[in-house]
């Protein structure tokens, strides 16, 4: 059995403007998600997200220097043609753009939901760490994605449906 984890960790930047932006609008203790990946060729853990202007890969000791890891899910993959696809999208997508603009979108989607208008992002290039996240995770739990969007996403909603399926004991907390 393989296991992938996901977490949520906030700035330890001396002043995370954008950190607790995000964490004010979304009413969290978190700004970012991620994936981890246990390799046993390191001593330390494998870190993919998006920050910082791509989407990266990096190891667990350089991300733990600049971000403080507030909460871990822990999912595990029995059948290991689903375990590749999902490390196959993870190294598909490492290096793409990062794009600050897609979180702006976010707040105009939700802006032109409370008038009752159903809108897309109009800043889909690139990507942004939820997003990026979502894309790994609904090939596993596509029911519980079904009604998110993928450029709208939030480490919130992925926090929220994480949550869920460890109250059903499907996946385990970590932290």
């Amino acid at each position: 059995m393989k296991e992938l984890t996901v977490g949520f960790s906030k700035s330890k930047k001396k002043m995370p403007i954008a950190s607790w932006l995000i964490m004010l609008y979304e009413g969290t203790g978190f700004s970012h998600t991620y994936l981890r990946e246990t390799l046993r060729v390191f001593k330390d853990d494998l870190i993919i997200h998006a920050s910082e202007g791509a989407v990266q890969r990096m190891s667990q000791y350089q991300f733990d220097k600049k971000h403080e890891v507030v909460e871990e899910f822990i999912i595990e993959i029995e059948d290991k043609e689903l375990y590749q696809e999902l490390k196959d999208k993870m190294h598909k997508y490492s290096g793409a753009p990062y794009s600050i603009m897609q979180n702006v979108g976010i707040i105009y989607v939700n802006i032109m939901k409370c008038l009752n208008r159903n809108v897309e992002n109009p800043w889909q290039i690139g990507w942004n760490c939820s997003e990026l996240v979502m894309v790994v995770l609904e090939s596993v739990y596509p029911e519980e994605f079904s009604n998110y969007r993928q450029n709208t996403v939030t480490p919130k909603e992925i926090h929220h449906i994480l949550s869920e399926l460890c109250k059903k004991n499907l996946i385990k907390r970590k932290i």
